[in-house]
């Protein structure tokens, strides 16, 4: 059951955190259309990655932006260790015009194991996950200029549980997880907007 709380006391920085990462991790300057387009680690389909409304930030709602054998994986390509399915709770932090975190200081909206990454070496970090994940969304980088919808100054996405385990070892399931990506291949395995009925969300 999809579920939506919302608690104080997430880790501190949040905000920090997602500022930083929206604005850094794909190369290139905010005003460098030419990196952008060579880009081959954003949105997997440009035309429909939604920025339309205020929501299409959330990443529940940018599934859009993504195809299946797109390009993924880009830190942490060289992880090495023990290969195994793993799955990645995601929190996400927004920023409005502000720059102010739109849930409340400290507070992430946590999508639990909405990204699972087949064949994930061990050392394999979930930041960098997380990191891939936001590229792949048009939420990271240089990106950010073409993809954030209005009142939007900024997002970015982490692995920080916050009262849960962020990374666990379990067989990526399309049922299950709106994304699985294969490590072997560096690309998106599938996109299923059928999975997020049954995701579990909560603010925290």
């Amino acid at each position: 059951m999809k579920t939506l709380t919302s608690k104080a006391g997430a880790a501190a920085a949040t905000m920090i955190l997602a500022l930083t990462l929206a604005a850094c991790g794909g190369g290139g300057s905010e005003g460098d259309t030419t990196a952008f387009l060579n880009d081959e680690f954003g949105p997997g389909s440009p035309a429909t990655c939604p920025k339309a409304v205020f929501s299409d930030i959330w990443i529940n709602n940018r599934l859009g932006c993504l195809v299946a054998g797109q390009p993924f994986v880009n830190l942490g390509a060289n992880a090495t260790g023990t290969k195994g399915d793993r799955a990645f709770l995601i929190g996400q932090t927004v920023g409005d015009q502000n720059l102010n975190n739109v849930l409340g200081s400290d507070i992430a909206r946590r999508f639990k194991y909405f990204l699972c990454v087949r064949n994930a070496p061990s050392g394999l970090s979930a930041q960098s996950a997380a990191s891939n994940l936001a590229d792949a969304l048009g939420i990271g980088s240089v990106l950010r200029t073409l993809y954030l919808p209005p009142g939007v100054s900024g997002s970015g996405l982490s692995t920080d549980g916050g009262r849960e385990p962020s990374v666990v070892e379990m067989a990526c399931d399309k049922a299950v997880h709106p994304v699985i990506v294969d490590f072997n291949t560096g690309k998106v395995e599938s996109v299923n907007v059928a999975a997020l009925a049954s995701l579990q969300i909560y603010d925290y």
